[in-house]
């Protein structure tokens, strides 16, 4: 069989308390593994405090966030521990190796044999087998797409699963198992039809279990004592997650030590940098960016000649938005493929469409395409990241001819506007650098929010599913991808501004932040400090 192993990783704590080293990292503002790059002793009663997001279910079936992998383990993992950055393969998790066939008809994992579930049952393949058929089969699961190239599931031996695959597919299924569609949740409990969403009780196999739980709004957790399979992670003996959504509010309670950890995007830089000057803070702006910030369209109206769409992409000066209204925390596409450079499905041809700013020219194309004051209406999220830029985008657009109808809204009702299609367009991030591709195909292209026209599919779909043929490299499968960039990038299905930095301020006495994490700091690296 051809082989892909989870990566092996330096393990730098074995047990809360020791003294943690700074490993792999000249980080002089302390996200990394300690303030100052310095070894750190762990404070084993610390707690930490999060101020950001709070899922609305810890059921890993309905909901895709990042928060439920704190009470159950995945089967592989995406991110390199100590910097939260994107790995180029997964690396082990309950899964110490995994293997496809040399005919690519199935994946064949490996299982540790030393890990149970906090009842005391065992996380054996009949567990992995009864978690992906009930993330395939629960109608109201959030991962039957992602696990749509797994057709059944064989248990070999305890140790061992098997995936069947669908013909040609499941190259991204190992991607997937990183995610929430691959969290592993104990059967006795489903068997009981106990409320995991809610109340996880003893049903996980991770590091911590939940004392309290309101969906949405908070979240306290405390560590579960006893060896655990990654020594790495539970430093912290109690979490507590908040939802703020007021970037202000976050940077406030940071300040006033009402909080250790928060999240902050690119136009609060100035605040941040202010708060790490007066030793309030520590972080780091990462190049590893959180997302593509754009705009997102359907293409009806006049958005569905291709010329209007490309004159619309030509129009906005992006340089000026990442300076001024980014503060500079950014960097702009160099082409239309909707990942970052560091991702390892992005594309170097040289035939991808480039970005440019040339209003003149698209004047010209709206000329050609019979269209010189073509109209669309934008919807933009007040208090959103998404809608600094959006005043901006519009006076480009009008400036070349656009009739630009600015609208705002809810966010989750502008959304669920967008994907129903009464709304054409919003102001988003499109482009996500999710750990494979294949997500945001599900998600974003083909289905959820679907940027691709219905005429477009079978040939955009063509191109998606040759990307997933698992007797693949990493390599090959990458040069698909561009196939499929190229084609998304010709038709200017979207516009992305710039690609957006952020950071993760925390307090001076917390360690273990991810400065690279694309979506959250993995909070089970996360501690406090010994006397902080």
């Amino acid at each position: 069989m051809r082989g892909r192993f989870g990566r092996q990783f330096v393990v730098c704590a074995v047990t809360a308390g020791l003294v943690l080293a700074a490993c792999g990292g000249d980080d002089d503002t302390g996200s990394g593994g300690g303030p100052g790059g310095a070894d750190a002793e762990v404070d084993p009663n610390g707690t930490v405090r999060y101020i950001f997001t709070v899922p609305p279910s810890l059921d890993p079936a309905l909901a895709t966030g990042t928060s439920a992998n704190l009470v159950y383990d995945t089967l592989l993992e995406a991110r390199e521990p100590e910097s939260g950055s994107l790995l180029d393969e997964p690396r082990a998790g309950l899964a110490t190796s995994y293997e496809f066939a040399p005919d690519g008809t199935y994946l064949e994992l490996q299982l540790r044999d030393d890990v149970t579930f906090h009842d005391g049952t065992p996380v054996d393949a009949e567990a992995v087998k009864v978690n992906i058929e009930r993330q395939k089969t629960l109608p109201a699961s959030v991962n039957v797409v992602a696990l749509s190239s797994v057709d059944r599931v064989e248990v070999v031996d305890p140790e061992t699963v098997r995936l069947h695959l669908v013909a040609g597919k499941g190259a991204e299924v190992p991607w997937q198992l990183t995610q929430s569609a691959g969290m592993v949740v104990s059967p006795k409990a489903l068997d009981a039809g106990q409320d995991i969403g809610l109340d996880p009780g003893d049903s996980g196999s991770g590091p911590y279990s939940v004392v309290s739980f309101t969906p949405g709004q908070s979240l306290v957790l405390e560590r579960v004592e006893g060896e655990r399979w990654n020594p790495e992670v539970g430093m912290a003996k109690r979490l507590e997650l908040s939802f703020v959504g007021d970037q202000t509010a976050r940077l406030n309670a940071l300040r006033s030590r009402d909080a250790d950890v928060v999240f902050a995007s690119h136009d609060a830089y100035p605040t941040v940098q202010d708060l790490v000057d007066q030793g309030v803070a520590a972080t780091e702006f990462t190049d590893e960016a959180v997302g593509g910030y754009g705009i997102q369209w359907h293409s009806t109206g006049d958005m569905a000649d291709p010329l209007v769409r490309e004159a619309a992409n030509l129009a906005v000066d992006r340089a000026a938005i990442c300076e001024t209204i980014m503060n500079g925390q950014c960097y702009l596409p160099e082409t239309t493929q909707p990942l970052p450079p560091a991702h390892w499905a992005y594309s170097d041809r040289d035939d991808m469409a480039p970005v440019e700013f040339d209003q003149d020219k698209a004047r010209e194309l709206l000329q050609e395409a019979g269209i010189p004051h073509p109209e669309i209406t934008i919807s933009q999220s007040p208090g959103l990241v998404t809608a600094s830029y959006a005043p901006a985008v519009q006076a480009d657009l009008e400036e070349v001819g656009f009739e630009v109808n600015l609208t705002s809204q809810p966010y989750t009702d502008a959304g669920a506007a967008f994907r129903e299609g009464s709304l054409q367009a919003m102001s988003d991030i499109p482009a996500q650098p999710t750990p494979d591709p294949s997500i945001d195909v599900n998600s974003i292209y083909a289905g959820g929010k679907r940027l691709v026209p219905e005429e477009d599919l079978p040939e955009f779909n063509a191109l998606a599913d040759a990307a997933l043929d698992p007797q693949l490299s990493v390599s090959e499968r990458a040069e698909a991808y561009g196939e499929l960039w190229k084609f998304v990038g010709d038709r200017y299905y979207f516009m992305v501004v710039a690609f957006a930095n952020f950071s993760f301020p925390h307090a001076p006495n917390i360690g273990g932040v991810q400065s690279h994490n694309t979506a959250a700091p993995d909070l089970r690296y996360v501690y406090a400090e010994a006397g902080g």
